[in-house]
């Protein structure tokens, strides 16, 4: 027709931008975008903002495997909660502009540069990772065509810290907390009520929506478990309903200070951490609605009530971030940034007791089970299996973490390896290097053993909550009575507190296992 002729000249003629989606899956306050349409506005005022998501095999194909111990890159289960994400940001991109999502699966590096010459754009606008494998990508990318990367991920943006990760960086949280104190700024919510559509030729290939095979997983695999805390979906959609529910509809979030380290039910936690990792929920829409129901006009992080404990936690999270810029690859490497060597083993027999959920110790089995069944585990329950594994077992703190990265649905590799290395006790501050004695993580967190009791079944019939968590304690005909089976009978390890720091073991009551160190002091 003459209308698609005019069109695909004025697609010759007119300069577009793309704006490549990473982890900003989302409309709301998001600065990569917002800077692309900017940027539209000021050099191409006849171009338009062109959307595109990109499948990157890397995460998904047959042999994505993580970098030391090849477990798979990512789970059914967060690959799943991925495409929740891109289809539910495709539906909002109709719906408020009008403008459908560009879908590609391959390299990034490779597909965008061939977009853009389809599409006539010179320019790309992405979020700015900070760990090598994103920022890897990032370079590729740049060499191919002009690349501007834009901070987003973060409460507090990475201009308004007073000390620059790659200088004289803070090695404490603490002492990156007090330094914002002083200087305390969020900064506010974008909004964006227009987006310049591009003008691109009649005959586009938009690309279609992949589904779970296509992309080299096995959606036999993907199953929902009735189990679980939540059932996670994907996208901005969900973000900000899970937002409403925890803040406006059950106010769980009044609670958060004595719930926090919770273990059973969908409100002891906020649960914001997935769409927070993929970029469908931003960190300062969360800030800015807990100062609207805190009638604040802005909240200090500290532990002093359970809004400014949100924030707080928020901050942790920014603290990684910053902290994977300061120390690059070290936070993957043995030694940690701290460079601390310790004599760590590989015993597979008794890794795979941990990542199965057969050690014999019900609050590190449930926790376990819990991952592998749903990719989400509570922070209290992440401390407590990271200690056992590099406490009790003292294996490799690497695979703790390349576990994690497998199965969470909140995978971030700043804020998982950051987390590990300080569990493991090879981070910069060595005051973290503690130890989670299970008898009293058992009592103080899951003292009525409801948590056991949900995902090991194997001790669902056991009501005597003096017992449930010293499952060797059962005798055969207890054990048949109650259905435990051969559940427990022998611990892995039969002795905990193996690999503690010495000054640290001494203070920790309860028998640990069968063969238990009470009270043992080292000197």
């Amino acid at each position: 027709s003459t209308w698609g002729n005019i069109r695909d000249l004025l697609a010759m003629a007119t300069k577009n931008v793309l704006w490549w989606i990473r982890n900003d899956l989302r409309l709301h306050d998001n600065h990569t975008l917002f800077a692309a349409i900017n940027h539209v506005k000021n050099f191409h005022p006849n171009g338009g903002v062109l959307p595109v998501f990109c499948f990157d095999l890397r995460q998904t194909a047959p042999d994505a495997m993580t970098h030391n111990f090849l477990f798979p890159k990512a789970t059914a289960k967060r690959v799943q909660f991925q495409l929740d994400a891109v289809i539910d940001l495709q539906k909002q991109l109709l719906s408020k502009f009008g403008l459908n999502l560009v879908v590609r699966l391959g390299l990034p590096e490779e597909e965008i540069p061939k977009l853009a010459s389809q599409v006539n754009a010179t320019d790309v606008f992405c979020s700015k990772e900070v760990c090598s494998e994103e920022i890897s990508v990032e370079k590729a990318l740049g060499r191919a065509m002009k690349l501007h990367t834009v901070w987003d991920s973060t409460l507090i943006h990475i201009d308004d810290i007073p000390c620059q990760p790659t200088q004289n960086f803070p090695h404490t949280f603490t002492q990156f907390r007090l330094s914002l104190e002083r200087i305390w700024n969020v900064r506010p919510l974008l909004t964006i009520t227009q987006m310049p559509r591009p003008n691109i030729a009649t005959d586009f290939d938009w690309g279609t929506l992949p589904t779970l095979p296509a992309l080299c997983i096995d959606s036999k695999s993907f199953k929902k478990d009735q189990r679980a805390v939540l059932h996670f979906i994907g996208g901005e959609t969900a973000a900000l309903s899970r937002v409403h529910s925890y803040f406006h509809t059950t106010k769980a979030i009044t609670r958060y200070a004595t719930d926090r380290n919770g273990m059973v039910g969908a409100d002891f936690s906020s649960k914001f951490s997935p769409w927070l990792a993929q970029g469908s929920l931003s960190p300062r829409y969360v800030y800015w609605q807990l100062c609207q129901i805190a009638n604040a006009t802005r909240l200090i992080p500290n532990t002093k009530d359970s809004h400014n404990w949100l924030v707080f936690e928020l901050l942790w999270r920014d603290y990684f971030k910053f902290f994977a810029i300061c120390a690059g690859n070290s936070i993957f490497k043995l030694d940690g940034p701290q460079q601390t060597h310790k004599p760590w083993n590989r015993e597979t027999s008794e890794f795979t007791n941990w990542t199965s959920g057969t050690t014999g110790y019900p609050i590190i089995d449930s926790n376990m089970r819990e991952l592998s069944a749903s990719g989400f585990m509570s922070n209290r329950g992440r401390q407590i299996v990271a200690s056992f594994l590099t406490k009790d077992l003292g294996i490799d703190w690497r695979m703790g973490a390349e576990w994690f990265e497998s199965h969470l649905l909140d995978h971030d590799p700043a804020v998982n390896y950051g987390n590990w290395c300080y569990s493991a006790g090879v981070g910069t501050d060595p005051r973290e290097d503690r130890y989670f004695s299970i008898p009293k993580q058992s009592a103080n967190f899951d003292g009525d053993g409801d948590h056991a009791r949900l995902w090991v079944p194997e001790l669902r019939n056991v009501r005597d909550r003096s017992i449930i968590h010293q499952p060797w304690k059962f005798n055969d005909q207890q054990r048949s009575e109650l259905g435990i089976g051969d559940y427990g009978k022998v611990c892995h390890p039969p002795t905990l507190g193996r690999y503690a720091p010495q000054q640290q073991f001494s203070g920790h009551s309860g028998a640990s296992g069968p063969n238990s160190r009470k009270h043992r002091k080292f000197k």
